[in-house]
């Protein structure tokens, strides 16, 4: 990673199956009219390209990839999925 080059990766470590990724979201009501949703992703689309934006978020280690409006639900799905599946693996309980 640009931000810290002199700490390994996972798989330099050999962990060569261990991923980790974060995401960030921006999320409306359920019934928000799709003009809107359009609206609220140009902007944040925009924010995204600007130059100063990118210098911050690369400074921090953040790897910027906007999705498109249309891939947001099955992401959360598949996320959802994803660590429900390890949660039940962990055998974490609710206390």
């Amino acid at each position: 990673m640009a931000a810290a080059p002199e700490i390994p990766t996972f798989v330099e470590q050999g962990l060569s199956n261990y991923l980790v990724e974060a995401w960030f979201a921006v999320i409306g009501p359920k019934a928000l009219p799709a003009a809107e949703v359009h609206r609220v992703h140009a902007a944040v689309v925009a924010a995204f390209a600007d130059p100063t934006v990118m210098d911050i978020m690369a400074k921090q280690g953040n790897v910027i990839n906007v999705g498109h409006v249309d891939r947001a639900m099955p992401f959360f799905r598949s996320e959802l999925a994803k660590y429900a599946a390890l949660v039940k693996q962990a055998g974490v309980e609710i206390q």
